[in-house]
């Protein structure tokens, strides 16, 4: 039987960020859609940037459709970490 690789981090945290972003906004960030997301922070960080959470990850607020979401991102990983609710627990109505 041969063995899987395990999955890296920046698979991980895509994975992650997927899941967040369908239970807390019931939205599916496909593969386009994080590449994009990524692009516009790595473009106009300054603009959409919120706090620093480590030398490494930051947390970006970065409008997708009407919506804003709110991301952590990792500079080293070129990836986002994972979907953050706007305020709270609460999910945000488009």
């Amino acid at each position: 039987m041969a063995r899987r690789k395990p999955m890296t981090k920046k698979a991980s945290n895509s994975v992650h960020a997927r899941r967040r972003a369908l239970e807390r906004y019931g939205i599916s960030l496909n593969k386009f859609a994080r590449s994009e997301i990524i692009k516009k922070i790595q473009k106009g960080g300054y603009k959409y940037f919120i706090d620093r959470t480590s030398n490494s990850k930051g947390v970006f607020q970065v409008p997708y459709g009407k919506i804003f979401l709110r991301v952590v991102y990792d500079k080293i990983r070129k990836s986002i970490v994972t979907v953050l609710p706007i305020k709270g627990n609460e999910k945000q109505k488009v």
